[in-house]
């Protein structure tokens, strides 16, 4: 049996100075946030929920032993728990091992009866001891639940999602909160929509404001919202919310009142472009982890390049003079060439360089008044160094008459 389940909700919040608005302090066995605005009623007799639980990684781990806990504590609310996860995808080299979702694992460990699917194309929901599953949730699961599965059972189903919706709807609500620089998020409870991911009846909110926005990263902050979500679940269901009869609570919107989307992240999602400003940078990095860039070496060959350890800081006087005098007389910069596709041809940018003072990283000149610090860099086909190594040393040379480039080959020079 697994070791009693420690509340989180409350040290997470008050440690971290997260401020729920419009919510009111309820003391209970485990210390939830009740919205100010929703009243508390005895909720009405239903029967044991059955229910089947979709989900893939570890937000959903903790959602899951959370619901594993409420049912021993409260074994007349929660009948069974039955698990559905995704197969396990081959890896490495040959592809000869197999990655399995960290939710198969924990299900296993706690005695869950576990299915693996990757579609539910030709699936019926399993009986328990001949009894219909009475209830979906879905948590981090990646796959839609189709109409005909939701209508199989009594209460249709329940899904969390880390954002305070309809805002930042789609895969990836933590990168985008950090990437857009959010000073406020949360969590949404909602029904499983049948048409659409996201876009279900919003039941909970929990919303936090995320400490220290210009410095977390997507891994703290998810790591603040995940005990969040697993306890807004458990309220969730102690308050019988996927009743049909249960309405749905004004949502929670950003405070320019414009929505944002979080689409799937794709490798271009993570490229380092000239226009942007060293802040957007290292939100970037900060987002989604390393970034990269196509840039032209010394050998006028263009490699990929993976930037770490990307630091915002004032552009240093020496740069700053070189943009107004053009003249390098101590010869301490190099040219460092962006290179970029507009989805018709291919644009080179070239900025100055310059060794930064540890004389392991780099800086070079970004958009705006500020400089990028880039303390890594991992050229194809090289081991990862430090950047002033990786870069500077292999970097293009100035032609002799001491200009940077010849304009017709390497495209345009920002100043």
């Amino acid at each position: 049996m697994a070791p009693p389940r420690t509340p989180l909700v409350k040290a997470s919040t008050q440690a971290l100075g997260c401020l729920f608005r419009g919510c009111t302090l309820v003391s209970r066995s485990a210390s939830y946030f009740y919205p100010a605005s929703r009243r508390l009623y005895s909720s009405p007799a239903t029967k044991p929920l059955r229910i089947l639980f979709c989900g893939s990684d570890d937000v959903s781990v903790a959602s899951l032993r959370a619901l594993y806990d409420e049912q021993k504590r409260d074994p007349s609310s929660i009948a069974s728990i039955d698990v559905l996860c995704r197969p396990g995808k081959p890896y490495g080299r040959g592809l000869k091992k197999i990655r399995e979702v960290p939710l198969k694992a924990t299900a296993q460990s706690l005695g869950l009866r576990t299915h693996m699917r990757d579609t539910f194309t030709g699936w019926e929901v399993p009986k328990v001891n001949g009894e219909s599953i009475n209830l979906i949730i879905a948590v981090s699961f990646g796959l839609f639940v189709p109409p005909r599965v939701l209508n199989s059972t009594e209460y249709d189903g329940l899904n969390l999602h880390l954002s305070l919706l309809p805002d930042l709807r789609g895969p990836s609500p933590v990168h985008y909160a950090v990437l857009n620089g959010y000073k406020q998020t949360g969590v949404t409870l909602q029904t499983l929509s049948p048409k659409d991911f996201d876009h279900g009846k919003i039941l909970l909110q929990a919303p936090i404001s995320i400490p220290n926005p210009e410095k977390i990263t997507r891994g703290a902050l998810q790591d603040i919202l995940i005990p969040i979500s697993a306890d807004l679940l458990v309220r969730g269901l102690r308050e019988k919310v996927y009743l049909p009869q249960t309405m749905p609570v004004e949502p929670i919107l950003p405070e320019n009142k414009t929505l944002a989307p979080a689409p799937k992240i794709k490798p271009e999602n993570k490229r380092l472009l000239s226009k942007m400003t060293a802040e957007e940078a290292v939100r970037m990095e900060r987002a989604f982890g390393r970034v990269w860039v196509d840039t032209r070496l010394l050998d006028n060959n263009f490699k990929r390049v993976i930037l770490e350890g990307l630091e915002t800081i004032p552009m240093p006087a020496e740069m700053s003079d070189f943009y107004v005098t053009h003249k390098d007389e101590m010869g301490i910069f190099k040219p460092f060439t962006i290179v970029e596709y507009d989805g018709e041809k291919d644009g080179m940018t070239t900025v100055p360089m310059m060794k930064a003072q540890d004389g392991d990283g780099i800086i070079i000149a970004a958009k705006g008044d500020s400089a990028l610090l880039i303390r890594n860099a991992t050229i194809d086909g090289s081991k990862k160094n430090k950047a002033a190594v990786a870069l500077f040393g292999k970097s293009l040379e100035r032609n002799s008459d001491g200009s940077w480039l010849d304009s017709s080959a390497m495209g345009e020079l920002i100043y």
